[in-house]
């Protein structure tokens, strides 16, 4: 138990870090360009993409453990994938319905409009893609999708913290916005890069 407890603890600090979705594979990018001005919204769309991907991890992971004899799978394997995003969207729909708390209904009215966005995005199939081309056993497949989920939201926060930082008369005007924000992200990337030893190969 300690060993399995062990293992799916480092998957998740190897997703968060070194291997962290935005900063490593620029996975939902497009999503944190559009909701780096909201706080409150960024937080909300990471917290409801790490809840998708890691209870789409487990399905996905027993639909993909009977395919690893297949040497075709790779063919049908992100269709397979985007059938189970749909099937936990819709019990997660579902039972969010069915819950009639008056503070739940409140925080639920915020939610709507973000919980398809975190379901249907390139973080959340990335990762599942991710997991499926590695030998990850069941422990190590949630943990690496939890810490996935966790790196992008940290991410996202500390694009829109350097975004604000950005937002200066010392920025050229021609650079300000979108293009400042993606030399911003570009140079984490390359820091994150570093951090893992990567060593170069004469």
């Amino acid at each position: 138990m300690a060993q399995v407890a062990a293992n799916m603890l480092v998957s998740v600090i190897l997703a968060i870090f070194a291997e962290n979705a935005l900063f490593s594979r620029s996975l939902g990018v497009e999503r944190t360009l559009l909701l780096v001005d909201d706080m409150g919204a960024m937080v909300t769309f990471g917290c409801l993409t790490t809840l998708s991907v890691t209870l789409t991890s487990l399905l996905t992971y027993l639909v993909s453990f009977p395919l690893q004899q297949d040497v075709n799978a790779y063919i049908y394997k992100p269709l397979l994938f985007i059938l189970c995003m749909v099937a936990v969207y819709f019990a997660l729909s579902g039972i969010a319905r069915r819950i009639r708390f008056p503070r739940f209904v409140k925080w639920q009215v915020k939610v709507r409009p973000h919980f398809h966005l975190a379901t249907f995005n390139s973080a959340v199939l990335g990762t599942l893609m991710l997991c499926s081309g590695q030998v990850f056993s069941l422990p190590q497949t949630v943990g690496f999708c939890l810490g996935s989920g966790a790196g992008y939201t940290l991410a996202t926060l500390i694009v829109a913290e350097g975004q604000r930082k950005l937002k200066n008369r010392s920025v050229p005007a021609s650079f300000q916005g979108l293009p400042v924000t993606l030399l911003y992200i570009g140079i984490l990337s390359l820091c994150i890069y570093g951090f893992t030893g990567y060593q170069l190969s004469f």
